[in-house]
């Protein structure tokens, strides 16, 4: 690897970083949850574009109206408010990101949102109009059905830190595991293997700590895995609050 040029290095490197993002535990665990497959495959797709149109130098129409289409292909997932609500979310700490970073350009991302807004509007009419409020009503319904088993608890961050924490993962029913395998996990090669991963990655920013982007996705990792664990430590109590609260 050190032998390549820096574009072979860079391609690689991407290379390796969509096959993991492709089948990283979530994903191999879960494979029936389209819903959470649509956000995962065209969230990276929405954040390209996003980062783009605040980043150009001029205002176009061109990222707002890729932005809206792509938003059509994962229009399915809407149906579950919680799982589509990662895209906002991560879009929206970017523009605050952006905005720290650049304040004096803040008024050209505002414009670039706004038109984003307008063509997501645009292309999203047609089942947004319909099925907003039926989407809420099931939400309040879901939300009533689960109250007596308790989420925020079941996922440690030593297991999101390695791409697991699926709460039925290490559960089993009638005296026979929900997945056989579960245990593999806990072996000593699978322990060092998905600890070593994100060790790796992470390692990167003591090299490329001046890469803004780089620095972003980090913040964004460690925002994930702290509203992944839940109430666990640490700064369960911080969680625990924002969960009441908001």
């Amino acid at each position: 690897i050190v032998s390549l040029g820096k574009e072979r290095q860079f391609r690689l490197a991407g290379l390796v970083g969509a096959v993991l993002y492709m089948f990283n535990m979530f994903i191999v665990i879960d494979v029936l949850q389209v819903n959470t497959h649509l956000v995962r495959v065209f969230l990276p797709l929405l954040l390209l574009f996003w980062i783009k149109g605040l980043n150009s130098e001029h205002f176009s129409f061109k990222y707002p109206v890729l932005i809206g289409l792509v938003s059509l292909f994962y229009a399915y997932a809407n149906g579950n408010l919680a799982v589509v609500g990662v895209i906002p979310i991560a879009l929206f700490l970017y523009l605050i990101y952006f905005i720290i970073l650049h304040y004096y350009r803040a008024k050209h991302a505002l414009k670039f949102v706004f038109a984003t807004l307008i063509f997501y509007l645009l292309f999203n009419a047609w089942w947004i109009l319909s099925a907003f409020i039926q989407m809420v009503k099931v939400s309040e319904v879901a939300q009533k059905a689960t109250e007596g088993v308790n989420f925020t608890a079941i996922t440690f961050i030593h297991d999101v830190f390695r791409f697991m924490g699926f709460w039925a993962f290490p559960t089993s029913y009638g005296g026979m595991p929900l997945f056989t395998y579960a245990d593999l996990y806990e072996e000593p090669f699978l322990l060092i293997t998905t600890y070593s991963i994100p060790i790796l990655v992470f390692l990167i920013l003591l090299f490329k700590l001046k890469n803004k982007n780089i620095v972003f996705f980090a913040i964004l990792a460690g925002l994930g895995m702290f509203l992944a664990k839940g109430v666990n430590e640490p700064f369960g109590a911080i969680y625990q609050f924002l969960y009441e609260k908001l």
